[in-house]
Order: structure tokens, then sequence, then C-alpha cells
């Protein structure tokens, strides 16, 4: 069965959730994810943050105005940060491009709005960060949830090797091994091993004055070169399995005690993982110009 992919899914409601706070792949994979909304009329509900930061809010505020889609409702995780803190240059800079005003609205809140206001089965989660949100929104309704949310497109885990705690699942591992195995829904995985040698290269980006282009030069530090982790994953929720992207076998993800996360092929599983059809350098090259075309629309 193929993953329903969301320019294909014109009813589908989406929630980035999103970990904004170090790598700045997050930035190119809210871009492409606006763009597409753009381009194919699905319609993305809310964005969540699933750090705590006061930066968070005008960041993404900030890009939504660049882009003239200030409509879509921003919540920022109202709980304490992850080991590896919330701080990025690159975000504070985009902050102080917003001069909106500055609303107090938490994650859990887009969440119940958008469950609560969406068709059964509708809801697809794109996360490109960690599973803190995701497991509490489970959590404070778990019925309403499950019969709202068709699919989970996360960039999380490791597959092709064993052993690996990647960063979205280490942190936060008690929400991640909680929701990955409880949730009886589809959930893709984007594994590190798709975007650690795929590079994002924007040295020739023809727009110099977006804030997509000034995040990547400042976290940079003007190389405009960066893994693909995020935006791999976003490109795949948008246009599904093609001559880049194949999906696994089912099966089921487990959590295990080193927090690297476990496999098992199974016909009754919910769980897939991507993988990729082309060459890294291939894989990169399209991943560029699917960024780049986001200045164009």
């Amino acid at each position: 069965m193929n993953f329903d992919c969301l320019r294909h899914g014109g009813s589908a409601t989406v929630v980035f959730d999103t970990d904004m706070c170090g790598d700045v792949d997050d930035v190119g994979a809210l871009f492409l994810l606006l763009s597409a909304s753009k381009k194919y009329g699905f319609r993305i509900g809310g964005i969540t943050v699933n750090v705590n930061s006061p930066n968070e809010y005008p960041a993404i505020m900030a890009m939504l105005e660049e882009l003239k889609m200030t409509e879509i409702p921003v919540g920022v995780y109202d709980g304490e940060n992850p080991e590896s803190g919330n701080y990025a240059p690159y975000v504070e800079f985009l902050a102080k491009h917003y001069n909106g005003e500055h609303k107090s609205i938490t994650a859990m809140e887009i969440y119940q709005k958008v469950l609560s206001e969406s068709c059964d089965n509708s809801v697809v989660i794109v996360s490109v960060g960690f599973f803190n949100n995701i497991n509490r929104a489970r959590n404070k309704n778990t019925e309403l949830f499950d019969k709202k949310v068709r699919a989970v497109v996360a960039m999380a885990g490791r597959f092709d090797e064993e052993g690996f705690p990647e960063f979205n699942i280490r942190e936060f591992v008690r929400d991640s091994k909680e929701f990955i195995e409880s949730f009886d829904g589809e959930i893709i995985f984007g594994g590190f091993e798709i975007g650690y040698q795929v590079m994002t290269d924007l040295r020739d980006i023809a727009d110099r004055d977006s804030l997509l282009t000034k995040a990547y030069e400042i976290y940079t530090e003007g190389r405009m070169l960066r893994e693909s982790w995020d935006p791999l994953t976003v490109d795949f929720a948008v246009n599904g399995e093609n001559e880049y992207y194949g999906l696994s076998a089912r099966g089921k993800v487990t959590v295990l005690n080193d927090r690297s996360t476990k496999f098992e092929q199974s016909e009754k599983g919910n769980c897939r993982y991507i993988f990729l059809k082309r060459s890294f350098e291939q894989t990169g090259a399209h991943i560029s110009n699917a960024i780049k075309q986001t200045l164009r629309l």
C-alpha cells in the first residue's frame, strides 16, 4: 500500500512539528512545506515547536510573513527543554524580523484545535524534531488523536545500522518510546541515514535577502552547505514514493535502552522507513533545487 502523500491529498490537514533550536535544516523544511501547501492546496492547520524559547514564535512568524501565510497559527512547547538546550543564533536573528503581536499559544492548544476541527483520518503530522509535543497531544485525548490522525511522517531514528541513538529519539526519549510503541496509525520514518550525506547546496541561490538564505548563512558561517535530514522528510511527505524515494516493508519500531531504534519486519506492522533510490549527489541536487524553487512562488 502506497503512502497517501500530501500533493494528492487535498483534504489533508497538516501539523508541522519542529525543534527549531539547533540545526538550520528546519528552515529549509518549513519553506518546502509552506510552498507545497500553496502549490497543491493542502491545509496547514498549525505549526508547533517542541522547545521552549521566546524566540521561536516570532522567528516562525517572520518566515510566515515573508511567504504571506500568517493565517497559520503557531504554538510553542511550554515544558522543560531537552538536554541539548534551545538556543540557535539564526533563530534569534529571525525573531528580530517580526514586528507583529507576540501571541501566547501553546503547542497543545494547536493540536487540540486542529484535531477537534478536522475530519476523521485526515490529519498528517510532519515531525522534524522531538516527540514530546506529539506524545503529550495523544495522551491528552488518545481517542480523539487516534481518530483524526492518519499518519505521522517523522525525521527520526536510524535503520541502516544498530546501536545509534539518533538525536530526535534520544531527546525526550520517554516520549519517543511511548508514542512510537503505542500509536497504531501509520508512522513513516526518515532516518538519519537518508540525510547525513545528502547536502543542501545554496551557494548559488539567487535571493540573498530571503530569511531562508540569511538563516543558512548564519548557521553555516557563509558556506551555504548543510546536511538535509529535515527537508528530505518533508519532501517525501509531500511527494511520496517516486524516482528519489522508496519505502521499506511494514514492521514495528522499538526504542531500545541505549536510545537507538530497532525495526522488525511484520505484515501487521504500522511502521515503514524511507530509503533513497538515487545517489547522495543526485538527491542533493534535487533537494537543493526544490528549496531554491520555494523563493520563486
